[in-house]
């Protein structure tokens, strides 16, 4: 059986090569935090029989270089708005695609992005479950899955 960073991989490299005609690198582990690199950062949330967040962060350079592949038709450059859209998108269909191997029944909200100055900027919140990083044209993406914070005394009964 294929492992969860498996399944992010494989489906993070079909979504990039098929929509964008692009190829993802796959990279040990997420880049380093740069100091004042903006990043655009989209996720959705899964919830029904397994709950948690998928996340999608890159640099924003990558995003604005995706985008003028994506707008490239419409004849005019993309704006960060454009960007930030894009990421969403690209985030609900990997999400969307990951939902479909988790437990079922299961139902996936409405992707949300933002922008941040800080690449360490948190794509969600929760509990981390794994995160798959990436390189697209030089720069970082990172693929991440997130779990609800599960509280003190459920964790404390667990153990």
């Amino acid at each position: 059986m294929e492992s969860l960073d498996g399944k992010i991989r494989a489906i993070t490299q079909m979504v990039w090569t098929s929509l964008l005609g692009l190829e993802l690198q796959p990279c040990g582990d997420p880049p380093a935090p740069v100091p004042g690199r903006r990043s655009v950062a989209g996720w959705v949330e899964i919830s029904g029989a397994w709950q948690g967040r998928i996340g999608l962060r890159c640099s924003a350079e990558l995003a604005q270089r995706v985008a003028a592949i994506v707008f490239a038709t419409e004849g005019r450059s993309p704006n960060d708005r454009d960007a930030s859209d894009l990421i969403a998108e690209l985030t609900n269909i990997t999400g969307g695609n990951l939902k479909a191997m988790m437990p079922q029944p299961s139902r996936l909200s409405l992707p949300v992005a933002s922008e941040a100055d800080d690449w360490e900027a948190e794509v969600a919140e929760g509990d981390h479950v794994t995160s798959v990083a990436f390189e697209c044209l030089g720069e970082p993406l990172v693929v991440s899955c997130r779990e609800p914070r599960r509280s003190r005394a459920r964790a404390k009964a667990e153990r």
